[in-house]
């Protein structure tokens, strides 16, 4: 991991309070575009306190029993897959 050299802090009251960094070290920081998350997840996370995991299936307008069975589905077949790699 390389280190950034060309950083300059800035302090309010004798203590470091920001960093400026390169704008095109700050883009490296960035997520790709094509990961983000929902507006609405974030709404449920932030202003009604739900788990990510609640928020994404209340998004996605899943019961509780749906995720579940999606879930081990998802872990059957990919049990599956990995056994059919090993052999």
């Amino acid at each position: 991991m390389s280190a950034l050299t060309n950083v300059q802090f800035i302090e309010q009251n004798g203590k470091p309070a920001f960093a400026v960094i390169p704008y095109d070290e700050y883009l490296k920081f960035l997520p790709s575009e094509d990961v983000t998350i929902p507006h609405e997840v974030v709404g449920l996370v932030v202003k009604k306190g739900m788990s990510l995991v609640k928020a994404w299936r209340t998004h996605l307008g899943m019961t509780q029993a749906e995720l579940a069975e999606k879930l081990l589905l998802a872990r059957q077949l990919f049990r599956r897959w990995k056994k059919a790699r090993i052999n």
